[in-house]
């Protein structure tokens, strides 16, 4: 006979979306440096970077934009 166990978690696969967004270019020195993102791009622009971006879309994302901005929910 069969042990009846509790059903295991399955987690979803990584979903990635494509970020783009505008620093001013002290407070987003620190991405160029850090290189956070695999496949990041970054145009300077006079005092301040565009950066582009594929990211995990998860919670964690929710709370760097919500810190960094201030932000509640972000266009999706």
């Amino acid at each position: 006979m069969r042990k009846k166990t509790e059903p295991s978690l399955r987690l979803r696969p990584w979903q990635h979306i494509r970020l783009n967004f505008s620093i001013e270019n002290e407070a987003g020195l620190h991405l160029l440096e850090s290189l956070l993102f695999a496949d990041l791009q970054a145009v300077e622009l006079d005092d301040s970077y565009e950066i582009t971006a594929t990211v995990v879309d998860s919670a964690m994302l929710d709370w760097w934009l919500r810190g960094i901005w201030g932000c509640g929910e972000r266009d999706r």
